[in-house]
């Protein structure tokens, strides 16, 4: 975990190597600084797809889609860059922060009421903040048997990146574009 991504709440940038703006330099799209409960309820509503141009401003949002729309963004690339952002965010790997936060949403009752009593606040803290409370109570009520368990689950990537899987690349990009067509923004209105 990188523990500096959990000290505040960030913003993410980044670019794509065919995306360029009116004046030819690479368009930078940006995701303003958001605390962890926007994060959550984009990846619980929409997976980690959802960020990018789910959170992006209207503006952004568009050229994304259009640059994905016209081929100049793979469906790979969007990819990695919603993996990159959560990582980024959160300070941990993707997948373990995918992981932690639909352990969260999944017994919200029990956990979120957990944080709360702690004084974690997912409206005001970073990302990896709120994931790290989430895992250190985990941590602390667990047995020695269900700490082994949480440690190997948060740190074992998908079996999709253990294994090479088929993909098609045409297929997935006119999911995405249709999703964004029907108005899907990964956050709430």
């Amino acid at each position: 975990m990188d523990a500096i991504a959990a000290l505040r709440v960030w913003a993410y940038e980044t670019t794509f190597p065919n995306v360029r703006d009116d004046a030819g330099d690479l368009r930078v799209f940006r995701i303003e600084p958001l605390p962890a409960a926007d994060w959550i309820i984009a990846t619980m509503q929409a997976g980690h797809m959802s960020y990018l141009p789910g959170m992006l401003g209207d503006d952004a949002r568009i050229a994304l889609m259009d640059a994905l729309e016209y081929g100049d963004i793979t469906l790979a690339e969007l990819e990695d860059a919603n993996r990159d952002a959560l990582e980024q965010i959160s300070g941990w790997r993707w997948w373990s922060a995918a992981k932690l936060i639909a352990t969260l949403c999944n017994s919200w009752q029990t956990m979120g009421g957990l944080l709360t009593l702690s004084g974690v606040n997912p409206r005001e803290e970073s990302l990896g903040a709120v994931l790290a409370a989430l895992y250190a109570r985990a941590w602390i009520d667990g047995d020695k048997k269900s700490r082994a368990k949480l440690a190997q689950d948060v740190a074992t990537p998908p079996a999709s990146m253990l294994t090479e899987e088929a993909w098609d690349e045409e297929a997935a990009t006119a999911a995405v574009l249709a999703f964004m067509q029907e108005g899907g923004t990964g956050i709430p209105g």
